[in-house]
């Protein structure tokens, strides 16, 4: 069997944060989360036009708005949750990085 994996260190966590936060930054990224939402709005548009069907499955159309919403909640997750996450992450780190103080016990006073 093999070993679990070592949790990352501060630093690994604080470099992907960045990472993460940076791509969100980036004109592609915001592309991504329009055609995402674009998306969203087809499955909806095609779902509603279903539901106009005198024929239609209703079981079948509760499951597809189920697939639908949990579609849309992942990829909201992705352009907003995630580099949302990763900000929050960087910003708390370095609020405790500005209360910590090095106290340079060897000065010479004044």
């Amino acid at each position: 069997m093999s070993e679990p994996d070592a949790p990352p260190s501060p630093r690994a966590l604080r470099h992907r944060a960045e990472r993460l936060v940076t791509l969100a930054r980036l004109d592609t990224f915001g592309l991504l989360a329009e055609e995402a939402a674009k998306k969203e709005d087809r499955m909806r548009e095609d779902l509603v036009s279903r539901l106009h069907d005198p024929e239609a499955d209703i079981e079948m159309l509760k499951k597809q708005a189920e697939y639908n919403r949990g579609f849309s909640d992942g990829m909201r997750y992705v352009t907003e949750g995630v580099p949302g996450g990763a900000a929050k992450v960087l910003a708390q780190r370095e609020s405790e990085e500005e209360v910590e103080t090095v106290v340079d016990r060897w000065a010479i006073p004044d």
